[in-house]
């Protein structure tokens, strides 16, 4: 797929990413790319000089193709809770610190990113998790998630009891302090501090 127009985010109110963003933003306008600063970084007032759009979530869906996230791998969750249910794919660039899914380095952003616009990559689907809460009756909250869900009590001093249903049908049932559904991707976080098995990512299947 040709990517013409991408947006960019960074971690939010860093004004450390500055420089690799505008290091970013100018690559890609030299390419011929209509780049959008995420709302969010857009925020900081040490990018408005960039000769770029500034794009809400709100308009992601009709503008952009293809979404950079610069950051750690909490950035990317963030952004991926975005992009993800509109189905545009996310490149993930890490600034130096531990990641398992900003897989571009800072060294070689520029290069590798020239790559996957040039199409010599190859795309990964990873499987999400939709959350809906619903009390009598009503949906009263719904999220996405990469890595996991978490359901706890706000009072740790006690446990909670839950069970677990697919397709209506009792799977399990339980007292615990709280219940993590992890996906293949988040099986090497929480889940796994928690004692969960490591899922290869390209499972169709969660912990």
């Amino acid at each position: 797929m040709s990517y013409k127009n991408i947006a960019v985010f960074g971690k939010y109110q860093d004004d450390s990413i500055t420089p690799h963003v505008t290091d970013l933003v100018n690559f890609l306008l030299k390419q011929k790319i209509n780049v959008y600063l995420g709302d969010t970084t857009a925020k900081s007032k040490i990018l408005d000089n960039l000769p770029v759009g500034r794009i809400t979530d709100e308009e992601l869906k009709d503008h952009v193709e293809l979404g950079i996230v610069l950051g750690g791998d909490g950035t990317l969750l963030n952004v991926a809770r975005k992009l993800a249910p509109l189905g545009i794919p996310i490149i993930g660039v890490n600034l130096g610190r531990l990641g398992f899914l900003t897989d571009v380095p800072l060294a070689s952003m520029n290069k590798d990113i020239l790559e996957i616009l040039q199409g010599t990559h190859t795309e990964e689907q990873r499987m999400m998790l939709l959350l809906e809460v619903i009390r009598d009756g009503k949906l009263i909250a719904s999220g996405h998630a990469l890595n996991d869900i978490v359901i706890s009590r706000h009072n740790a001093d006690r446990l909670i009891a839950w069970s677990a249903k697919v397709n209506g049908k009792l799977i399990t049932s339980a007292r615990s302090d709280g219940v993590i559904v992890s996906t293949p991707t988040g099986s090497t976080a929480y889940a796994l501090s928690a004692g969960g098995p490591i899922l290869d990512p390209e499972l169709d299947a969660v912990a």
